[in-house]
């Protein structure tokens, strides 16, 4: 049995999938925690953090067996968006990740 992936794994993972695409100008060397995904500073546009976020939904979905909702109402209505760079949306994928199912 294989060991699970970090959320902060597959968050990276998903910015270098995007980024090898060829529409981000960044090299998948420059991919770290704090590489900015939205607001100043960022290299990636609106579409390509749409294009990330539905990678890294497959991910999700196919490291932990759970179907999950990255760009959801919880997500848009923080007052500290998890958008920002990659270690906050890995903490909020982690979140996701370990809800427990109602």
């Amino acid at each position: 049995m294989k060991a699970q992936k970090k959320p902060l794994e597959l968050v990276k993972e998903s910015v270098i999938d995007v980024i090898e695409e060829g529409s981000v100008p960044l090299n998948r060397d420059e991919v770290d925690d704090e590489t900015r995904l939205l607001g100043s500073g960022s290299s990636i546009d609106s579409l390509d953090l749409v294009n990330i976020v539905v990678v890294l939904e497959d991910k999700v979905e196919e490291e932990y067996g759970k179907s999950v909702t990255i760009a959801n109402e919880d997500a848009m209505s923080r007052a500290k968006s998890p958008f920002v760079n990659v270690e906050s949306l890995s903490r909020y994928v982690h979140e996701l990740v370990n809800e427990k199912n109602e």
